[in-house]
């Protein structure tokens, strides 16, 4: 991946381009505030990072993946969801096994985290990966 791409999913980012609205995102992979010359992100970071590469490798949007992110973490309380063996995409969708998720029998199994919608992998087996 390029330096540039993770350096935005670790730092976030704010651009303005031209005659159009300021745009900006949070980061989505774990980094630490450090001083010039140190390490600032940790290995859970480096984890986070790659599972965001092979999810663009299948060719998963950025906005999708950051959506997923933030609802994983806020709405259900996924620390370092991007580092959970529970993800899936069937190419286009991050997908979340939500089977050890207790107290929710309709998001049981393996779900599309953005729509909440239940999947059947047994439909989706032939183009079902899950990213580690």
């Amino acid at each position: 991946m390029a330096p540039s791409a993770f350096g935005t999913w670790a730092k976030g980012y704010t651009r303005r381009p031209s005659g159009r609205r300021e745009v900006s995102s949070d980061a989505i992979v774990t980094a630490l505030p450090a001083g010039p010359g140190h390490a600032v992100v940790p290995f859970i970071g480096l984890a986070e990072g790659m599972v965001v590469a092979a999810f663009r490798e299948a060719e998963v949007s950025m906005q999708h993946i950051r959506r997923s992110v933030a609802i994983l973490g806020e709405q259900i309380g996924v620390a370092h969801a991007l580092a959970s063996k529970r993800l899936c995409t069937d190419g286009a969708k991050v997908l979340f096994d939500y089977s050890e998720h207790r107290g929710d029998v309709e998001l049981a199994g393996l779900t599309e985290v953005v729509s909440r919608q239940r999947v059947f992998p047994e439909v989706l087996l032939e183009y079902l990966r899950r990213i580690e």
